[in-house]
């Protein structure tokens, strides 16, 4: 005896690279498949539900939502979306490759290092952002004459014009928002983002 049949629908995307010469953004197929899975007879495996002993109760005194660091993320997140779909939609970039963009048009020549400490992103991550980019000849990279182990980013002439572009439109973006919350309170949250920015790696209760 079959207990039935079970469906599996898996998602599979074909993404071409993202255009950047064009302004086009990356142009993506979404196929789903559906796969049929005999499960096995009912007797011959049943289902286990694990059971936990002396787990401990909830903490009633937290609450995720006054959490300061998931406030500041889920701010950072609401604020940041609408922009995210400008360079998403013009130019098929990702969230890393918009900074690495930015940090590359605003400091000029940086190493791949210079970028993630700057930026406070993985290094995995700004290597493939890295990669793509320079795919779609937007950076350069080049030996450093000191050290032959370390490369050197810059933006090519594409690359400039499109963060010419993209930071005309952030600071519009920029503008807007700080027009949404008063020039006090902007000025207030940027000093306090600022001092939080510069918190000491032990944090904030220690010497």
């Amino acid at each position: 005896m079959r207990c039935g049949w079970i469906t599996v629908i898996r998602r599979r995307a074909l993404c071409t690279m993202p255009a950047f010469s064009h302004g086009h953004a990356r142009a993506c197929t979404v196929e789903y498949v559906t796969t049929p899975y005999d499960s096995p007879p009912c007797d011959s495996h049943p289902v286990k539900v694990p059971t936990v002993s002396n787990a401990p109760s909830p903490t009633p005194d937290f609450d995720l939502a006054q959490f300061l660091p998931y406030l500041l993320n889920q701010a950072a997140e609401a604020t940041s979306h609408d922009f995210h779909a400008v360079y998403r939609d013009t130019y098929g970039m990702t969230r890393t490759q918009w900074r690495v963009l930015a940090n590359l048009g605003k400091f000029g020549a940086m190493t791949a290092r210079d970028i993630c400490a700057t930026s406070h992103i993985d290094k995995t991550k700004v290597s493939r952002a890295i990669a793509v980019l320079e795919a779609g000849q937007i950076l350069t990279r080049t030996t450093s004459d000191h050290d032959r182990r370390v490369e050197i980013l810059a933006l090519t002439a594409q690359g400039r014009a499109v963060f010419a572009e993209l930071g005309t439109l952030a600071s519009r973006y920029d503008a807007s928002l700080r027009a949404t919350l008063g020039q006090q309170q902007a000025a207030n949250l940027e000093s306090l983002l600022k001092m939080l920015m510069g918190l000491s790696a032990n944090g904030p209760n220690q010497p």
